[in-house]
């Protein structure tokens, strides 16, 4: 049975104010300091997956990084995108939607050429990215 969206709405909501919550005991309410924080935990949670997954070798921390993208997948289905993204956001006070986490490593350059990245352009980049690394995990799998 799927979860209808306004469930979904509100979980994310939930979630976020939780996040946000249990950051800001650490960090004395300061916003910004907990966003960072948030950004730098999302570095490291997505990141070393993702290195392992692309340098690494196929054995069982390979499988595992997998299981966690699998689980990243997932949650990004579920919530309509990334939650820790949507906190970032939240704790950031950013309500244009401009701020797009580790994704800003390569907007941010863009937008300095000119390009204005918008919503459907961001989904674009975010679907082909996806689609490449199944391809890439595939052909490592496949070749093995």
């Amino acid at each position: 049975m799927l979860i209808d969206i306004e469930t979904r709405k509100l979980h994310t909501q939930q979630i976020i104010h939780l996040i946000s919550k249990y950051l800001n005991i650490f960090t004395n309410n300061n916003n910004n300091l907990s966003a960072y924080l948030l950004f730098f935990f999302h570095l490291v949670i997505c990141g070393i997956p993702l290195l392992y997954i692309l340098f690494g070798s196929i054995n069982k921390i390979f499988y595992f990084c997998l299981l966690i993208w699998l689980c990243i997948v997932i949650l990004h289905f579920y919530f309509g995108g990334c939650i820790i993204t949507k906190t970032e956001r939240y704790l950031f006070n950013n309500n244009n939607n401009k701020w797009y986490g580790i994704w800003n490593i390569l907007f941010i350059p863009l937008n300095k050429m000119g390009v204005e990245i918008t919503k459907n352009m961001s989904s674009n980049i975010y679907i082909c990215s996806g689609i490449i690394l199944f391809l890439f995990i595939f052909l490592k799998l496949l070749l093995y």
